[in-house]
């Protein structure tokens, strides 16, 4: 059974906590096999107006057993003044070996242990060149949805949090768990640690209401071929303008986005319909079973066949598999 404990702060929303709290107990309504043991421990006085009756949750200085997994949600309103006794509950779990995860600003309390220091780290892109103000010795990374260091883990905003807990189940129970699991909560199943989300690149730069509209109306072109020239005359701006805009606004190019969209789109159809291959390369715009054998084979590391064997169809949704670690 892997023990794991979530950690609630004050300020943290009923949301936020709740986030990691059914992603990993759904895994724990598995039939069989190995599953995690999830306790909510609390640090610092809640309101009486808290959703939860916080009272009844043991604080981390009453806790003596060790946990496989601590996940720090969302910290407010302060992100960045850790106290001392989190910090040694924090640093000596570390030390025993229990792997750390961060959700958002999560990771001003994560940083504040020391233990990031000289790692890859991401948080909410809006606090980002805070969080590199306050702790210069951590790789920030503000356009990341979660990096994965091992045995010290971080998200970017609340979606970004249900992405990495859907992760850890994915490395602790293997590919067709953690695929039940997101058919289950209404989740695509994988998503790349290191593509941006779409937010602007300048958390004080307004909102390219332009390139918004493109990116929705290009959302539903995206079977059909479409250059950055084609893009540029809709937008009726010039091609120079519009990747620098598009670059600015989700942190990649036009095509690589386009590019991006049509492998989530393909990963979405293979996971949810009983398409063949062919018809999703054609529905996703990559025009041939080949072309898109290859590309999704260099982004997601297989081929579309063969991640559909990993019982990722709809049927996973009603059987879903044992989880058990590798």
């Amino acid at each position: 059974m892997h023990r794991l404990g979530i950690i609630a702060l004050p300020g943290v929303s009923a949301y936020e906590l709740a986030i990691p709290l059914e992603v990993f107990s759904t895994v724990s309504s598995a039939r069989a096999g190995r599953r995690y043991s999830v306790e909510i421990l609390r640090y610092g006085e809640f309101r009486n107006d808290f959703p939860f009756d916080m009272s009844r949750i043991p604080p981390i200085g009453d806790v003596k057993r060790r946990f496989d997994t601590l996940v720090i949600p969302p910290a407010r309103p302060s992100p960045g003044a850790s106290p001392e006794a989190l910090i040694e509950f924090l640093r000596g779990s570390f030390e025993r070996g229990t792997r750390l995860a961060s959700l958002c600003t999560g990771a001003f309390v994560l940083a504040g242990t020391g233990l990031l220091d000289g790692c890859d780290a991401t948080t909410h892109w809006m606090y980002a060149s805070r969080f590199q103000q306050l702790f210069p010795l951590v790789k920030v990374h503000p356009r990341a949805v979660y990096v994965d260091s091992g045995s010290l883990l971080s998200s970017a905003g609340k979606t970004a949090a249900m992405d990495l807990c859907l992760h850890m189940v994915r490395r602790d129970c293997g590919d067709a768990a953690a695929a039940a699991l997101a058919h289950r909560l209404v989740l695509p199943s994988r998503h790349q640690g290191n593509s941006g989300y779409f937010v602007s690149g300048r958390p004080d730069a307004a909102p390219d209401a332009e390139i918004i509209e493109l990116l929705a109306w290009l959302s539903a072109r995206l079977a059909a071929p479409v250059t950055v020239r084609e893009l540029a005359e809709h937008a009726n701006i010039s091609p120079r303008q519009l990747s620098r805009r598009f670059r600015r606004t989700v942190g990649l190019p036009p095509g690589k986005w386009i590019d991006r969209e049509r492998i989530r789109r393909a990963v979405q159809l293979l996971e949810r319909t009983d398409l063949t291959v062919a018809r999703i390369a054609a529905d996703t715009g990559f025009g041939s079973s080949e072309a898109m054998r290859r590309r999704f084979k260099t982004v997601v590391g297989t081929t579309p066949d063969h991640y559909r064997k990993l019982d990722c169809g709809p049927a996973s949704a009603r059987n879903p598999p044992d989880c058990r670690h590798r």
